[in-house]
């Protein structure tokens, strides 16, 4: 058997001012991602990245598992008003794993970014929501709606609370 030779010096390694910004942003970037991931008792919030439509929005979600699971899929909803072709009024999810799709293998980061990705690329064929449906393909009309009813989804929200707290 060899010897392992162990250096006896540490020699500094000193980072550019690119390599330092880089690695600065990073790390806030991976804050900002854990700082949108709030647990607060039963409540869970996700934060979407999804760079075409939903970029830098939250949405909380509702997931309720029945006695069956994971052989039953949960019932999963938007809690928040979420305007999408496939989430109804309701925040009910027009998705197929969701439906007749599921499997027991699935787990809820799966069920997270399936859902992440319904968000980027609907199914516009069978829509929940037919005037999301319509504006699809008009990006900027759709994105200009949607940031109205965020807006107001989250003046009601805040309103509501400071009801609560009266």
């Amino acid at each position: 058997m060899g010897k392992i030779q162990k250096i006896s010096r540490w020699i500094p390694y000193e980072l550019n001012e690119r390599q330092m910004e880089r690695r600065k942003n990073t790390c806030e970037i991976l804050l900002e991602r854990f700082l949108h991931r709030i647990v607060t008792g039963d409540e869970k919030w996700v934060y979407f990245e999804n760079p075409k439509v939903y970029a830098g929005l939250t949405y909380k979600l509702t997931l309720e598992f029945p006695h069956s699971y994971p052989y039953s899929a949960p019932i999963v909803r938007f809690a928040t008003p979420c305007f999408h072709p496939n989430v109804d009024t309701g925040g009910n999810i027009c998705l197929d794993i969701l439906k007749d799709k599921w499997s027991a293998l699935y787990d809820v980061r799966t069920i997270l970014l399936s859902i992440q990705s319904l968000l980027g690329e609907p199914n516009n064929e069978s829509p929940l929501n037919l005037e999301a449906a319509e504006l699809w393909n008009n990006q900027t009309k759709y994105k200009k709606y949607l940031m109205e009813e965020y807006h107001r989804a989250l003046d009601r929200t805040q309103s509501n609370r400071n009801q609560q707290d009266s």
